[in-house]
């Protein structure tokens, strides 16, 4: 999929890197702290925009389900890495990948998003949700 947009996508962005690329190079360090529900919160805030953003502009595609998906996906990564934040990169990484283009997520996802990082709580484990 990479260097590749799907049919009918309106993206104009770069070719994004793989999920797997992206998170590869991801410092998460740059994550707020835990106890830092303010920053934690305005950083969901930002990537769900970014996503209902990706969503809008996919949305067109008919195709297929599948074809839809991965122009959110594509288009969401390059907006995360177009903005050059590193905190807002190492939050969209640090999401499960069920969560990550989900804008709706339950908020104690987000809130948890260092559990997912450390790997003390799994992407199935927050399925439960």
């Amino acid at each position: 999929m990479l260097g590749t947009t799907a049919p009918g996508c309106t993206s104009k962005a770069p070719p994004p890197r793989t999920a797997q690329e992206g998170r590869d190079e991801v410092d998460f360090s740059a994550l707020p702290a835990p106890d830092n529900r303010a920053a934690l919160h305005d950083l969901n805030l930002r990537q769900r925009r970014i996503v209902r953003r990706a969503q809008a502009s996919c949305g067109a595609i008919e195709e297929s389900a599948l074809g839809a998906r991965g122009c959110i996906i594509s288009f969401t990564d390059a907006e995360v890495a177009k903005r050059e934040d590193p905190r807002l990169e190492a939050f969209h990484f640090a999401l499960p990948p069920r969560w990550r283009y989900n804008t709706e997520r339950p908020h104690s996802v987000a809130m948890r998003v260092h559990r997912y990082v450390s790997g003390s709580e799994s992407a199935s484990e927050s399925a439960s949700e």
